[in-house]
């Protein structure tokens, strides 16, 4: 069977924004895949407000003021997530959202 190559991960630390370049070989589905998991994630939080799921970007809440913008840029194989805060709630992007991509990458293995 074909393995996933692991994408290359930048992470903008300052403008809380990871980058997955796939190279020219992102896999089927991931994206989907993705936004599913996420909204798993984001449905434990009760103050989660409801998602907006679009073809090619998903915004998803955790709690009343946490979101994630999660786009995906299939000419270029590129899925970006980015963290918006409009409150005092504080989520980390390495530490809150970079396992969960990482841990769905290797389930797509």
């Amino acid at each position: 069977p074909n393995a996933i190559l692991p994408p290359d991960i930048l992470i903008l630390l300052s403008s809380n924004v990871c980058i997955l370049d796939f190279h020219g070989c992102m896999p089927n589905g991931l994206f989907e895949r993705l936004v599913c998991i996420f909204i798993n994630q984001s449905a434990s939080n009760l103050n989660a407000l409801e998602p907006r799921i679009h073809k090619v970007w998903s915004q998803i809440w955790f709690g009343s003021s946490v979101f994630i913008l999660l786009k995906s840029f299939t000419k270029n194989d590129v899925i970006e997530l980015s963290v918006s805060q409009t409150g005092h709630d504080h989520l980390d992007i390495s530490t809150t959202f970079v396992p969960i991509l990482t841990s769905a990458l290797r389930q797509m293995n």
